[in-house]
Parts: C-alpha cells; structure tokens; sequence
C-alpha cells in the first residue's frame, strides 16, 4: 500500500509594521512610569454613631459606635476590629484599605 504525497506551496507571511507600531504607541501610552499615591479617603456621616469611607470613590467600609467602642468594618464587611477611639478605629480601616485594594491609587501628573 503506498500513501500519496500532495505539498503545498509555500505561502507568503507578510508583516504589517504598521499595526505593530500603533500598538506599540498605545502600549507606550498606557504604560508610561508615573509615580503615584495611596488613593485619598474621606469620610461621610449618613447616621449617628456611623461614619461611612470612601477610598479614592470606592466605598471603604463603615465605622460603627456602639457604647465606647468602635467597630469597623472594611470594604468587603470583613471585620477590622474593635477600637476605644474613632480616630484609631479609622486609622485601622485606612491601613486595612491600602493592603487590600493596593490598585486604587491616584496617578501624580
């Protein structure tokens, strides 16, 4: 039995450098090398004894008074802690907030 061969012709591949080069530039664009900040966090106060964050337009979490305690929780309802202060207890959601969403930063032109 005898198996019957057929080749092709080779083809010819260009290479469009055109393409190439714009995408080249859009990459050079996306990717430049900006230094950038932790993303800034304000603080709104929808109720008493509440205090809601908010992380470069993103909610942070909540801050939570219950008698003398502060309870917080962070973007996701993960509980952060329970605090004596309400500055202590926002400066744990702030530190708590820039190891999980370390993404949310703010370019510096």
């Amino acid at each position: 039995m005898s198996i019957a061969e057929t080749h092709r012709p080779a083809t010819r591949a260009g290479l469009d450098t055109e393409t190439i080069n714009v995408i080249s530039a859009i990459e050079a664009e996306v990717v430049t090398a900006t230094t950038s900040t932790a993303a800034r966090l304000t603080w709104s106060r929808p109720d008493t004894g509440l205090w809601a964050a908010n992380y470069g337009g993103y909610y942070g979490g909540t801050v939570d008074q219950q008698g003398t305690h502060y309870f917080v929780s962070d973007t996701f309802g993960q509980y952060v802690g329970d605090f004596r202060t309400l500055d202590v207890a926002k400066a744990a959601l702030a530190e708590r907030l820039t190891s999980v969403l370390p993404d949310v930063v703010r370019p510096v032109a």
